[in-house]
């Protein structure tokens, strides 16, 4: 949204309001609040330090985003970069996230999307539990299973010995 004032000489008249709707904007919004707990898209303003952005899924209000973090280029000033591109680093909270950023057209606006590694990477670490639960379980039901099938010949085995030992003191 724009809005100019409408001037006669000093005095204000008026003002022009010009909006523009940004649909895809609008359902990638929409969308990101249905990405987990965690998961974010960010809408700010390149110019200026710091970053001016959109009301997100957390906050309802536009907030700012410093340009560095500890000495480190914060993910929306990744978006200054030409390029868009993928980075896993500490978030403005200090999350360990991973993020998809990138300039969006020649608005002067960089995007982020990003949603927090320990939530990205629960369904894998959930999947890697069940699959080690089940190899203990396997292991344990092997060693069982040979036990119960060595158990009898080690007592064949120490019988026969006993018997060749009783022979042997007989002869």
């Amino acid at each position: 949204r724009t809005r100019l004032p409408v001037r006669d000489g000093e005095r204000v008249l008026g003002e022009v309001v010009m909006a523009r709707s940004l649909d895809i904007l609008t359902l990638l919004t929409a969308d990101a609040n249905q990405w987990g707990e965690t998961g974010e898209m960010m809408l700010c303003a390149l110019d200026g330090d710091p970053f001016r952005c959109f009301p997100g899924r957390f906050l309802s209000q536009p907030f700012t985003v410093p340009r560095s973090v500890d000495n480190r280029p914060s993910l929306v000033a990744q978006a200054l970069k030409t390029e868009p591109g993928v980075i896993a680093a500490p978030d403005f909270r200090d999350q360990q996230v991973l993020a998809a950023y990138g300039p969006v057209g020649n608005y002067g606006l960089g995007m982020v999307v990003k949603m927090d590694r320990a939530e990205l990477y629960a369904p894998v670490r959930r999947q890697l539990q069940i699959v080690m639960l089940s190899l203990v379980l396997m292991v344990a039901l092997s060693l069982w299973l040979v036990h119960g099938r060595v158990r009898p010949l080690l007592r064949q085995l120490v019988e026969s010995q006993q018997a060749a030992q009783a022979s042997e003191a007989r002869f």
